[in-house]
C-alpha cells in the first residue's frame, strides 16, 4: 500500500474483504474519485504479486526502463502496470477506500489560530461513503 502524505482517513478501514478474493494477489486497487484516466496516485493498495511491479515504477522510470504513457500520473501508472503484467486494476468507491486528499489550514489572522481540515471536493465523491 502506498498513501500520499496529504491523505486523510474519514473512517476506519477494514481491507479484509479486498484480500479475501482469490485474485487479490495480482490486483491493484485505487480510488474512483479523480482517477478517470487510470490508477489514482493518491492511495493505492496492491496484492503481494502486484506490489513489486508497482512499487518499483519510480526507479524504473528514472532509469529509463519504463516509458511515459499518457498525459498524467494516473495514466502512467495504469499503462506501466499493464505492461508489467498487472492487468487486474479495480477502482474503489469512498466506502471501500475511505481516504481523501486533505490538508490542515490555519485560517486565523494575526495571533489567533483557527486550524481547519480542508478536503479537496473533487476527490470526496459526495454520497459514496456508506455507513
Amino acid at each position: 500500500m502506498w498513501v500520499r502524505d496529504d491523505t486523510h482517513w474519514v473512517r476506519r478501514w477494514r481491507p479484509a474483504e479486498l484480500f479475501a478474493s482469490p485474485l487479490a494477489n495480482v490486483t491493484v486497487w485505487s480510488s474512483t474519485c479523480g482517477a478517470e484516466s487510470g490508477i489514482s496516485d493518491k492511495s493505492v493498495i496492491f496484492g503481494r504479486r502486484a506490489a513489486p511491479e508497482v512499487l518499483t515504477l519510480f526507479t524504473a522510470y528514472m532509469r529509463g526502463s519504463v516509458r511515459r504513457a499518457g498525459p498524467n500520473a494516473e495514466a502512467f501508472l495504469q499503462g506501466a502496470a499493464r505492461r508489467r503484467g498487472i492487468t487486474r486494476q479495480l477502482r474503489l468507491q469512498l466506502s471501500g477506500l475511505p481516504a481523501v486528499p486533505a490538508m490542515l489550514m490555519d485560517l486565523g489572522s494575526n495571533n489567533s489560530s483557527n486550524v481547519t481540515l480542508c478536503i479537496i471536493a473533487r476527490y470526496w465523491c459526495w454520497g459514496s461513503l456508506a455507513a
